[in-house]
């Protein structure tokens, strides 16, 4: 797994919403756009050094090539505020790219405020961007500007990888993966502070990584076991495993991500595959749509952010 380092969707039925990707202007999976066709996709290779930006459309399984971002140790990525900001899991740094649509330009880096080795996921909270430090015990809550970032808070967290936050529900759910195997979940209060809600531990859950809600009420949980587990949640929020995503290339599986139009890419970090999934209207069961691979046979592939066109 990544030993140092999605993208989502929330829903209404069992008390989620339907937002809380995490990133500028992501699609709201809680209500698949068919009329969004196509979306940019950034994906971070850790061990090649790059970030790949893809051109991605609902009607083509492999896109055209992408655009390689030279960035050293390059984990997390994250759009917001009109730029890219990625994290880089040995330096203990985020660094600024501007114009991130056009040609990505270094424009700073954020050092300091708690920043540690390790890169989880990033997202945005609120108006914060909340940091996972996967080397240290806490999720680092940064306010950022155009030019600056300054440490306002965190949150204790051992062990922790991916995640996601429902801005409508104000439910957030972390994943912890290297045998603590187990799926946080806690309700934020307008200031952000945290109240615990029931775990989830067992099922299956094994060194899980990448977390999403989807349109149907339903938390996704990539896992070592190269599976994508599936749970839906009671009134009272106690979770029940519901079934599993498999097969499809599917490797030692890191972030999801949920495309406008409810198609689901899992980076995969045994393979450098990036694996497509849709979902039958009714049931909502995973229908493969098959995979493309990211260049220089990359293994190391981790965080991923998906943006709407």
């Amino acid at each position: 797994m990544i030993g140092h380092a999605g993208l989502v969707a929330v829903t209404a039925a069992c008390g989620f919403h339907g937002s809380g990707t995490g990133d500028d202007v992501a699609g709201d999976a809680a209500s698949p756009d068919a009329a969004i066709p196509s979306a940019t996709y950034f994906v971070a290779d850790a061990l090649g050094d790059h970030v790949y930006r893809y051109a991605i459309d609902r009607d083509h399984v492999t896109p055209t090539a992408p655009l390689a971002i030279a960035l050293d140790n390059a984990t997390s990525p994250l759009l917001v505020g009109g730029q890219l900001l990625v994290g880089q899991k040995d330096l203990s740094a985020i660094v600024r790219l501007a114009t991130p649509s056009a040609t990505p330009t270094p424009s700073g880096t954020i050092t300091g405020n708690g920043l540690s080795s390790n890169f989880g996921k990033m997202i945005v909270v609120d108006d914060e961007v909340w940091v996972v430090n996967a080397g240290g015990t806490d999720i680092d809550r940064l306010a950022v500007g155009a030019t600056t970032a300054t440490m306002v808070g965190s949150l204790p967290v051992m062990n922790g990888r991916g995640l996601v936050f429902d801005p409508i529900t104000r439910d957030l759910f972390v994943s912890q993966c290297c045998n603590t195997d187990t799926i946080l979940h806690f309700t934020l209060d307008a200031a952000r502070a945290p109240t615990s809600r029931p775990s989830i531990t067992g099922d299956g859950i094994h060194n899980p990584h990448g977390l999403l809600i989807t349109a149907w009420g339903e938390l996704f949980a990539s896992a070592n076991t190269n599976q994508v587990l599936r749970f839906t949640f009671d009134g009272a929020g106690q979770p029940t495993r519901v079934g599993v995503i498999d097969a499809n290339a599917l490797s030692t599986p890191i972030d999801l991500a949920m495309a406008p139009w409810g198609e689901l890419f899992v980076t995969n970090q045994g393979n450098g595959a990036v694996s497509r999934f849709t979902f039958d209207p009714t049931t909502h069961a995973a229908i493969e749509h098959g995979f493309f691979t990211v260049p220089a046979a990359a293994t190391g592939l981790a965080w991923a952010a998906l943006v709407p066109d």
